[in-house]
C-alpha cells in the first residue's frame, strides 16, 4: 500500500515508527537516527544482513510486533498535565524530572541509567536514587521531550512511572509481592532439583539406577528447574536484553547468560546421556540471588519508612469544596491545581495556593524560620507544611505535591542518597571495569583448565562468573549512606549532601556564629539604667507598652516585668526596624533605638555584652535597658567536644566587639579567634582563609550565615527555618539544637566504620573467591551459594550499623 506524506513507517533497524515522511523518502530504508542508519548499513556492508531475514521470520525479534508494547509506558507522559506536575525548570534552560523506575535491582542497573547522557544527546545527567528506585534527570526541552526521555529509559530495559510518593510507595509494594513469589517458585525449583540431584548421585554410588531411571530423573530435572531459569529469573533476563540494546556489559547480562548456559549445556549433556548436568546449581544460584535481592528490597522499605518521617511535614489529607458547595475530605494526592481547600485553626496547609476568602494567622517557622506567626489576608501567598494558628479560610490550589516548595525541600534530602562521596565514586569506576576484567577471568580459567580436564573446564567457568558478581560490592555504599541519612532525618539532621559523612572527618577548623546559634534564642533582662525617678506608674507602663508588642525585646522586657500593674495602650503602632510606641495617659511613650526613640544619654557610651533599647517619653529618654543574650546550656559541652575532635575554633559574629569577647571568655575561645562586628562578607572571607589551612565546618544562621555557610566544606544550619537552611548548608539541625551536633559527628564516625568494613568483605569476597573459583576449590553449586550469601552479608552490615540510632 502506498504511503503519503505525513503517514507512519518502521524504521528499517530497530523498528521504531518514524513519522511525518515525505514521498520521496518512502522507496529505500527509513531510519529513526543516525545510530540505525550506522548499523543498518555496517550490517549490509559486512554482508550480516542475513540478521533482518531472522528478525522478521521470528516473532520475539521481529520489532514492529513488539514496539506498541514498549512504547504504551511512555504515552502517559504526552499528557500536559502530567509534564505540568513531573518537569521542573531551572535558571539555566533545561528541566528536572525523577522516574520511579521498574526493574532497577543492583548496582549494574545503576550504572547503565546513569549512561543515559550518552545514549540521549538531549539529556545533560542522570542520576539514580537507588534505594527509592528514583532516576533524576536534567534534559534540554527545546531538543528532547518527556516522553522522548522516558523512552530512552525504556530502551534500556527498565519502565519508567511518573514520581509520586503514594503511586511509588503502592509500586515498591507490588514489587515485594512480585519478587516473593518469584523467590518461592526458585525456592521449590531448587528443593525438587536438589533432590533429584541427591537421588542421582546416590544411584552413582550404589548402582542401583540404569539409564532409564536416570534418564528419566534427568529430564524430571530439567522440568522443575525450567520455572526457575525462565519465570523466576525473568527481571534479570529483561535488563540484559536492555544492556544488549545499549551495547554495553553489564552484570545482569552476565547473571543472565549464566542461567542460560549453564540450563543450555545441562540440556545438551542430557540429550547426549552424560550425567554431568547442572540443574540443581542453576536453581540454586537464581534462588539465593533471589534471595538476597529479597533481603535487600526489604531492608529499602525500610528506608523508605525513615524517609516516610519527613513526610509528616504534610498532612495526609485536605477538606476540599465540590462543585456543588460540599465540603468533602480527600487524600492529598488526590488534591489538584485549581481546587478549593478549606483551612482551619490547627491544621496544616495541604498545598501552595493563594488565599481566596477569610484571613489567617499562620506559623510560618519551619519554612523560613520566623518565630511570630504572620498574618495573610485574601491574595496572599500559602504554603505546604505551614500551620493555621488562627482565622478559617478558602486555599485556591496552585501547586500540589513535589512541586510544592515543601515538596523540593524534602526532594532535596532524599536526594542526599543519591549524592557521591569520593569513596562512592571510586566504586563506580570499579563497577564499571568489572564486566571486562569478569570476562577476562573466565576465559583464563576456561583455557588453563580446558588443558587437563575439557569437562571440568566449563565447570570452573561457569563457577567464576557466578562468584564474581560484585553485588555486594555495588549494595554497601548506597545501602549503607541511604540507612545513615533517613535515620539521621528522623533525629532532626537533614543531610542534603551524603558525602558529609565522608568529608567531616577531614575538617580542620570550626567557625560558629553567636547569636542565636551558642546563645538562646529568647532575650534576658540584664539592667534598666533609669535616668529619673522610676515610680509604680512609670514601671508600669513600660511594662505595658511592652506587652502590647510580640518581638523577642519587649516579651523579655514583659516577662521582667511581670508584676507591675498594666493599663490599655492606645493608638498603639509598630515602626518596623525602629521599635513601639504608644498612648498611655495623656503622653505618647516610646521604646526601641536610642536613635529614634530619644536620641543618647550619658550612660549610653558604655559597651555592653548585649544590645540595649531606649524608653522615651516625648522625645526624652526615661531608661536604658540592657539586655543580654545567655549562652545555651550546651556550647560549652560543644565547645570541648570539637576540641576533642582535633578542630580549631574560631567565634564569629555581627555583634559588637564587647559582646562577642564576653561569650568567646566564657566559652574559653581564644580573643586572636573571635572576630566582631562581622558582616556575612566578612565571614565568608574568614572561612575561605581557613579553608586554605584544611578543612571547615561552619555552624550558623540558615538566613543570615548563607553565604559562609555555602562556602564550607560542611555547612551546619540551625536557625533561619528549613528552606533556607537546606538551600545554604549541608546539614540543617531541624530539631535538637547544637547538641545534635555531637550526634552528627558520632553517626558520620559510625557510617565511614561501617561502610570501609563492608568494601573490605566485598574486595575479599570477590577476589578470593574468583581465585578458588580459578583454582578449582570452589564449584557451581558452592559459588551459587556463596554470591547472594555475601550480599546478605552486606545487608545484615547494614542494618547492624548503629549510626545515628539513640542508645
Amino acid at each position: 500500500m502506498p504511503i503519503t506524506p505525513g503517514q507512519s513507517k518502521a524504521c528499517s533497524h530497530c523498528g521504531t515508527m518514524v513519522h511525518g515522511l515525505q514521498a520521496a523518502d518512502l522507496d529505500g530504508p527509513v531510519f529513526c537516527c543516525q545510530g540505525c542508519h550506522r548499523v543498518y548499513h555496517l550490517l549490509k556492508g559486512s554482508g550480516l544482513d542475513y540478521y533482518y531475514q531472522l528478525r522478521d521470520s521470528s516473532p520475539l525479534l521481529r520489532p514492529e510486533e513488539r514496539r506498541p508494547a514498549n512504547d504504551a509506558p511512555t504515552a502517559i507522559f504526552r499528557d500536559p498535565s502530567l509534564i505540568d506536575q513531573q518537569v521542573h525548570p531551572r535558571s539555566d534552560g533545561r528541566a528536572e524530572c525523577r522516574f520511579y523506575i521498574d526493574g532497577m535491582h543492583c548496582a549494574a542497573c545503576v550504572w547503565l541509567l546513569e549512561q543515559l547522557p550518552r545514549q540521549e544527546p538531549g539529556i545533560h545527567s542522570s542520576r539514580v536514587q537507588f534505594a527509592r528506585h528514583a532516576l533524576d534527570l536534567v534534559f534540554d526541552p527545546q531538543h528532547i521531550a518527556l516522553d522522548q526521555v522516558a523512552q530512552a529509559v525504556l530502551k534500556l530495559g527498565y519502565t519508567p512511572h511518573p514520581w509520586s510518593l503514594g503511586e511509588t510507595q503502592r509500586r515498591l509494594m507490588a514489587e515485594r509481592r512480585r519478587l516473593t513469589m518469584r523467590f518461592a517458585v526458585a525456592g521449590a525449583s531448587m528443593m525438587a532439583t536438589m533432590h533429584l540431584a541427591v537421588n542421582l548421585f546416590a544411584g552413582d554410588i550404589t548402582g542401583d539406577l540404569d539409564a532409564g531411571g536416570r534418564s528419566f530423573m534427568g529430564w524430571l530435572s530439567f522440568l522443575t528447574c525450567l520455572p526457575a531459569v525462565t519465570w523466576a529469573a525473568m527481571p534479570y533476563h529483561r535488563a540484559a536484553i536492555g544492556a544488549l540494546r545499549a551495547r554495553r556489559a553489564t552484570l545482569d547480562l552476565t547473571v543472565s547468560l549464566v542461567l542460560l548456559a549453564g540450563f543450555a549445556i545441562s540440556t545438551i549433556h542430557l540429550l547426549l546421556g552424560r550425567h554431568d548436568v547442572y540443574f540443581d546449581a542453576m536453581a540454586m544460584f537464581i534462588f539465593f540471588l533471589l534471595g538476597g535481592r529479597l533481603v535487600y528490597v526489604i531492608a529499602r522499605d525500610a528506608v523508605m519508612g525513615e524517609q516516610a518521617a519527613l513526610t509528616s511535614f504534610l498532612p495526609r489529607s485536605a477538606r476540599r469544596l465540590a462543585d456543588d458547595g460540599r465540603e468533602e475530605e480527600i487524600a492529598i494526592d488526590s488534591l489538584r491545581p485549581g481546587d478549593t481547600a478549606l483551612l482551619r485553626p490547627g491544621e496544616r496547609i495541604p498545598a501552595d495556593g493563594r488565599l481566596s476568602h477569610g484571613a489567617l494567622t499562620c506559623d510560618c517557622a519551619l519554612l523560613n524560620g520566623e518565630s511570630l506567626p504572620q498574618a495573610v489576608d485574601v491574595g496572599g501567598q500559602l504554603h505546604a507544611g505551614t500551620l493555621v494558628v488562627d482565622g478559617e479560610g478558602s486555599l485556591q490550589v496552585e501547586q500540589i505535591g513535589a512541586q510544592t516548595r515543601m515538596g523540593r525541600l524534602l526532594s532535596a534530602v532524599a536526594q542526599a542518597q543519591g549524592s557521591g562521596s569520593a569513596i562512592t565514586q571510586l566504586v563506580d569506576r570499579v563497577l564499571a571495569a568489572f564486566a571486562p576484567v569478569v570476562a577476562l577471568a573466565a576465559l583464563a580459567t576456561f583455557l588453563l583448565w580446558w588443558q587437563w580436564d575439557a569437562l571440568r573446564a566449563w565447570d570452573q567457568t561457569i563457577a567464576v562468573i557466578i562468584v564474581a558478581c560484585p553485588c555486594a560490592l555495588g549494595l554497601a555504599a548506597p545501602l549503607i549512606q541511604a540507612l545513615s541519612v533517613s535515620r539521621a532525618a528522623r533525629q532532626g539532621l537533614l543531610i542534603r549532601d551524603a558525602a558529609i559523612l565522608e568529608t567531616l572527618a577531614s575538617c580542620r577548623h570550626a567557625v560558629l556564629d553567636k547569636t542565636g546559634t551558642l546563645t538562646q534564642a529568647s532575650m534576658q533582662v540584664a539592667e534598666i539604667h533609669w535616668h529619673c525617678d522610676p515610680c509604680p506608674q512609670l514601671l508600669g507602663r513600660l511594662a505595658s507598652l511592652a506587652a502590647a508588642s510580640s518581638h523577642p525585646v519587649s516579651r523579655a522586657l514583659a516577662q521582667h516585668l511581670a508584676e507591675q500593674p498594666r493599663e490599655a495602650v492606645a493608638d498603639f503602632t509598630v515602626h518596623p526596624g525602629q521599635g513601639i510606641s504608644g498612648r498611655l495617659g495623656d503622653r505618647i511613650y516610646r521604646l526601641g533605638k536610642e536613635t529614634w526613640a530619644g536620641g543618647t544619654h550619658a550612660a549610653a557610651g558604655a559597651e555592653t555584652a548585649g544590645p540595649r533599647v531606649c524608653f522615651a517619653d516625648d522625645g526624652a529618654a526615661l531608661a536604658h535597658i540592657e539586655l543580654q543574650d545567655p549562652l545555651r546550656p550546651e556550647a560549652a559541652q560543644l565547645i570541648a567536644d570539637l576540641r576533642q575532635r582535633g578542630l580549631e575554633i574560631h567565634l564569629c559574629s555581627g555583634d559588637h566587639r564587647g559582646a562577642v569577647q564576653h561569650a568567646a571568655q566564657q566559652l574559653g575561645i581564644d580573643a586572636a579567634h573571635s572576630h566582631a562586628d562581622a558582616s556575612p562578607e566578612d565571614k565568608v572571607a574568614l572561612v575561605d582563609a581557613l579553608r586554605a589551612d584544611g578543612g571547615v565546618i561552619m555552624l550558623g544562621d540558615g538566613i543570615n550565615d548563607a553565604p559562609a555557610l555555602s562556602r564550607a566544606t560542611v555547612g551546619i544550619g540551625l536557625r533561619g527555618g528549613l528552606e533556607s537552611g537546606l538551600q545554604a548548608s549541608s546539614v540543617f539541625i531541624a530539631s535538637g539544637g547544637i547538641a545534635a551536633v555531637h550526634n552528627l559527628f558520632a553517626g558520620a564516625l559510625s557510617s565511614r566504620r561501617c561502610l570501609r568494613w563492608a568494601l573490605a568483605w566485598s574486595l575479599l569476597y570477590n577476589c578470593g573467591g574468583i581465585a578458588a573459583a580459578m583454582a578449582g576449590w570452589w564449584g557451581p553449586w558452592l559459588c551459587a551459594i556463596a554470591m547472594p550469601a555475601s550480599s546478605l552479608t552486606i545487608i545484615a552490615i547494614a542494618l547492624a550499623n548503629r549510626a545515628f540510632i539513640r542508645p
